[in-house]
């Protein structure tokens, strides 16, 4: 009766799991290299910028989730506005998202934007000052409200 029981319970799971793995699709080539990038550690005189896991996992699952590849000129757009982004933080030389200019921080948000709308995204900053990606419908895809610096906690962008 155990093995039985078992053999039920490992059917059961078998069954409610594959729904979910089938409806998420596996990235390209081509979007891992992406993501890949927005891994990137940009080494600054203070130590080393990163996103922080939370953020490039949103912005993974939401790639998954859509019903087809980004096509090679999305994703030269989007790394285009990706280097920009990097370059005005190696800029700045210090990973502490506190101490960058409001120009740099303004700029990175243009480059984000752009980015975003290379795939019909906006993005935006809200009252808190996080930057937050959102759809045509003005669902929520991405929030940053912080920001990582290797070797310390998360830091508020504001």
């Amino acid at each position: 009766m155990k093995k039985v029981m078992a053999l039920v319970l490992a059917l059961v799971l078998v069954f409610a799991l594959v729904p979910m793995s089938v409806s998420a699709r596996n990235l390209s080539d081509a979007e891992k290299a992406l993501i890949a990038e927005l891994e990137e550690h940009i080494k600054v005189k203070d130590g080393e910028f990163q996103l922080p896991d939370d953020v490039i996992n949103q912005a993974e699952n939401y790639l998954m989730k859509l019903d087809k590849e980004l096509t090679a000129t999305e994703i030269t757009a989007i790394k285009a506005e990706v280097a920009k982004a990097q370059d005005a933080v190696k800029a700045e030389n210090t990973g502490d998202a506190a101490k960058w200019s409001a120009k740099t921080k303004d700029a990175i948000l243009e480059y984000v934007d752009n980015a975003s709308k290379a795939i019909g995204l906006k993005a935006e900053a809200d009252a808190t000052g996080a930057i937050v990606i959102k759809d045509a419908a003005g669902k929520e895809i991405v929030k940053n409200d912080k920001l990582e610096k290797t070797g310390r906690l998360y830091r508020r962008w504001t």
